[in-house]
């Protein structure tokens, strides 16, 4: 949002600023997270610092992890001098390396299981796989310090309890049955938009030209 004002006020008074995120939480894997997230941040790392090291042109898949896990520590240093970021670093690497070498591996077993790759289901599913991995993340850089974010992450699985989505907890954070079901309903609402101008039809119907779909 504050990205899309900083474009909008920008223009206004004859400025020209890039798309900085265009969907992100639409992705379909962390590679393409990375793609659409803080697009200028990538952008400076991929030209300054993935590049000079040979980026993924490199003859050996060692130097293709060292250049990834280099690129990404650097990264998460960017966001504090803690290693709480450092780690969050590593796991984006982890996540950006494996899509990049066992991408071969992973079409085989799409195509040995006869995944409908093109079916909503299966592209549904990817984005909500990328949205949990993306979320646990989260998790380490916004935790206090490294300790407290790993003893989140152990009691989201230890102390895991699906009741509380119905039995009325979700009522001891202050917000009311309404509010809950206006919030989900403007959330659905912002992911419909944001599936729609996905494929330029906000566009297209705000100017007349299919010409205005995001990049």
């Amino acid at each position: 949002g504050y990205s899309d004002m900083a474009i909008g006020l920008g223009r206004m008074f004859g400025f020209h600023f890039l798309e900085n995120f265009t969907f992100p939480f639409l992705s379909k894997s962390v590679t393409e997270f990375w793609r659409r997230w803080h697009i200028s941040l990538c952008t400076w790392f991929r030209d300054y610092v993935f590049f000079p090291l040979g980026g993924s042109r490199v003859k050996s898949k060692i130097r293709l992890l060292f250049n990834m896990f280099v690129v990404w520590s650097l990264t998460g240093l960017w966001h504090g001098a803690e290693w709480k970021y450092v780690v969050y670093g590593f796991y984006q690497a982890l996540f950006v390396s494996t899509a990049t070498l066992l991408e071969p591996l992973y079409a085989r077993m799409r195509k040995g299981l006869h995944v409908r790759e093109k079916s909503a289901g299966f592209q549904a599913f990817r984005v909500l796989r990328t949205f949990l991995i993306i979320m646990v993340g989260r998790v380490l850089s916004r935790a206090g310090s490294l300790g407290d974010a790993l003893a989140m992450l152990g009691a989201g699985v230890s102390t895991w309890n699906p009741q509380v989505l119905w039995d009325g907890s979700f009522l001891a954070f202050g917000v009311t049955v309404a509010e809950w079901v206006v919030l989900a309903v403007a959330v659905a609402a912002w992911m419909a938009v944001d599936a729609l101008n996905e494929r330029g039809v906000v566009a297209l119907y705000l100017t007349g030209s299919a010409d205005a779909r995001p990049s």
